[in-house]
């Protein structure tokens, strides 16, 4: 019933009443600066063309991912997710504005959320203010590539502003360990209940199994896709319930939304559910979805 496309389009495509979330990327360009993207004008339109309809806002995407995708240091993400934030609400007060989309909740990415909290404290003198935070469920290696080989530094490295050198130390034959993806998940939610946000949603908005078709050994076949697929589906809706840190107003779901990555991406990645050649034509991945 939703998509996200990691943009922020003021006319976008609404297939038979899907929900869009539109995102707005990030990039630092100096110790305490930072660029959208979209910006000025465009920004203030794709606001306003999607207002009045309670429409979910992600600020950033794996900001915590150095070299890749937004790779903000935590207290220049306090203060864009603060100022931007502030100018969403100001045209649309019915928008939703949600926080983190990390690449995934582990030990060394919740010193990354509690020095963007710190830092958000410091800067404004008020908790951060948020309607929802949002994390991405894969299961990667997280070393940092300044110490350790490229062999050895493959994944999520370390997140800016962090002082460890080695998080999760895995091999590739885990990136779908599901005992490692509740676990990341039940820690997020562990940490917005300590932190005050347990009346919060989680969304899980990027996940799924990166580690192509045909290159490993075991392989990382579609059947064993669709495996990791309907166990976290599972999860989601019914597994994944906790009366001490879950979402009260949804049966104590640890989950409120998933998006599984991805539709199409079938060039780098495992996963697709369509056929980029051919986007009417489901993958083995889609029938399963």
């Amino acid at each position: 019933g939703w998509y996200i496309d990691y943009r922020a389009a003021a006319d976008p495509a609404r297939p038979q009443g899907m929900n869009y979330a539109p995102m707005i990327r990030l990039k630092q360009t100096g110790t305490d600066s930072y660029s959208t993207s979209p910006s000025g004008q465009a920004l203030e339109d794709a606001i306003l063309a999607n207002a009045g309809q309670e429409t979910t806002w992600y600020v950033g995407n794996e900001p915590d991912r150095t070299k890749w995708q937004d790779d903000i240091m935590p207290d220049v993400y306090a203060k864009a997710f603060h100022e931007l934030r502030a100018q969403i609400k100001s045209f649309d007060p019915s928008a939703k504005v949600i926080a983190g989309s990390i690449v995934q909740a582990t030990e060394v990415r919740m010193q990354y959320l509690d020095l963007i909290l710190a830092s958000h404290e410091e800067q404004y003198h008020e908790p951060m203010e948020v309607d929802g935070w949002a994390i991405h469920g894969f299961i990667l290696r997280e070393a940092s590539c300044t110490v350790y080989p490229a062999s050895e530094c493959w994944g999520a490295e370390i997140p800016p502003g962090v002082d460890e050198t080695l998080g999760l130390d895995i091999g590739v034959q885990q990136n779908d360990d599901f005992g490692i993806f509740t676990e990341n998940i039940v820690r997020m939610r562990q940490w917005m209940a300590d932190n005050g946000y347990r009346n919060q949603p989680l969304f899980l908005s990027e996940y799924g199994v990166l580690m192509p078709a045909g290159r490993f050994t075991p392989d990382f076949t579609s059947a064993r896709v669709n495996e990791f697929m309907s166990k976290s589906f599972n999860y989601a809706l019914n597994d994944g319930v906790d009366e001490e840190i879950g979402y009260p107003q949804d049966g104590n779901r640890l989950v409120q939304q998933l998006s599984w990555y991805s539709t199409s991406d079938n060039v780098f990645f495992n996963g697709h559910l369509f056929d980029r050649d051919d986007e009417n034509k489901p993958s083995p991945m889609g029938e399963n979805y």
